[in-house]
């Protein structure tokens, strides 16, 4: 059989081994002739030769003749799905009496890659081997990537579970010297101090009061993000649901002389209260904090415009500067600093993450939205 140049096609990444079954003695040799130069071939007369042959080496592509023994190369290759070879490229070579439908339903079912009838030439049979082998190894690389890239998050996985870990245990470690710090402030507040003395313990109970806040919101924030977070729902209508929130920011409003744009309605709802305040806290404030003097800050609680979202919508705005697109980017990560003003703290810290990471637990999301001038979040439940 006369051979063929491969470099007609280009190389291959390695030389393969291939298996070859065969009962005729002398279509083996001619197929040794054929293809030793270019691959590593080794021969089975029979079914039992070529599976003791598999079980110690591994074949990258295995030919075999439709006919052998008691039994067809398709059988044959059913065999080998179920050995450690199930990836291996299997061309089947028929002869006369082989049925089209039983091709057809072999190659469907993964039996066999491609088939050869008798009498092929050498050229066919070349180019076959070349065509599958060059797809083994696109499948080897994409396996390779595959595993690869499995790996990468497995590791991103564990790194996220050990950040998760390590901020739970730092802020631990922080709450309870903290608390330490907080009762004895509280001690010294009864006792008799100098105006000096209790001006500092002033700074120091506002200091240890923002850091409580920012762990207490650290915890909440991981919980909420690591499924720890347990919902306690009750039924709350929407007047009731805002006096605590509106209350305590009332003065801030007023000492920035902004004004209050508020429309409720009197619905009622079914949620956890403390976190949908700890959210409307958030929103406000920041609505407040980055709204300029004398501004309207606008909080609407109405009927939802889209039900499949939830039955009220809820949405905060306020004036001013417009935030960055490089910030709206990555709005919701936590402690995202505006960098130009980072002297200034103007950042939004844990507010807006803290958020979205409560809402989801209440399967609904923030939105924002940033244009003329005007910054608004609203959000569904």
């Amino acid at each position: 059989m006369p051979k063929q140049n491969y470099s007609t096609y280009g190389p291959l990444n390695k030389s393969y081994k291939i298996l070859y079954i065969d009962t005729c003695s002398k279509n083996t040799a001619n197929v040794i002739e054929l293809l030793s130069d270019h691959f590593k071939i080794h021969t089975a007369a029979s079914v039992k030769e070529a599976l003791l042959l598999i079980d110690d080496i591994s074949f990258s592509l295995i030919i075999s003749q439709v006919i052998l023994e008691k039994q067809t190369g398709i059988d044959f290759f059913k065999q080998v799905k179920e050995t450690n070879l199930s990836d291996s490229i299997r061309i089947l070579i028929t002869d006369k009496n082989t049925k089209k439908n039983t091709l057809i339903e072999a190659i469907n079912n993964g039996d066999i890659y491609h088939y050869l009838k008798e009498g092929y030439s050498p050229s066919e049979l070349q180019n076959l081997i070349y065509k599958a082998l060059k797809q083994y190894e696109a499948k080897l690389t994409i396996d390779q990537k595959d595993l690869e890239l499995k790996k990468a998050y497995s590791d991103l996985k564990e790194l996220d579970k050990s950040k998760t870990q390590f901020m739970m245990l730092i802020n631990h470690e922080l709450k309870t010297p903290l608390t330490n710090i907080i009762n004895f402030i509280s001690l010294l507040k009864v006792s008799k101090l100098n105006d000096e003395q209790e001006k500092y313990l002033n700074y120091i109970e506002g200091s240890t009061g923002t850091l409580k806040k920012l762990i207490d919101e650290s915890l909440s924030f991981i919980s909420a993000e690591t499924g720890q977070l347990k919902l306690n729902k009750n039924i709350v209508s929407i007047p009731a649901l805002l006096q605590s929130p509106l209350e305590k920011l009332q003065k801030k409003i007023k000492n920035k002389k902004q004004s209050l744009d508020l429309k409720i309605c009197d619905d009622k709802i079914k949620i956890d209260i403390k976190i949908i305040q700890q959210i409307l806290n958030h929103l406000l404030h920041n609505a407040i904090k980055f709204g300029p003097e004398n501004s309207e800050i606008s909080f609407h609680v109405t009927k939802s415009d889209n039900l499949e979202l939830g039955s009220l919508k809820f949405s905060i705005s306020n004036t001013g500067k417009e935030v960055p697109k490089d910030i709206v980017e990555k709005i919701f990560k936590p402690f995202v600093l505006n960098e130009q003003n980072m002297n200034h703290s103007q950042g939004f810290g844990l507010g807006l993450s803290l958020c979205q990471a409560l809402l989801k637990v209440h399967k609904s999301q923030l939105k924002f939205t940033n244009s003329n001038n005007i910054t608004s979040v609203y959000f569904y439940l």
